[in-house]
């Protein structure tokens, strides 16, 4: 399957609500875990910075495994 194909199906838009609403709910409670129960309140934010990467990086791996698009682009 093709990105275009897999970008029409049903199931992407689940899997994207799916991606972006765990994304932000993690983020908000790390956000606010950091706020509350820390001494340090930026430390919640870059908990959260450091999740956002990790689901960029899971993405480009998955991007790669069904249609071999490259992680890193080249210059």
């Amino acid at each position: 399957m093709d990105k275009a194909t897999f970008h029409k199906k049903w199931y992407y838009r689940l899997l994207q609500g799916l991606f972006w609403s765990s994304l932000i709910i993690a983020s908000i409670t790390l956000i606010a875990l950091g706020w509350f129960a820390s001494d340090v309140e930026l430390a919640g934010v870059f908990w959260a910075c450091l999740l956002a990467l990790v689901y960029w990086f899971a993405k480009k791996i998955f991007y790669y495994l069904m249609f071999k698009e490259r992680i890193l682009p080249n210059k």
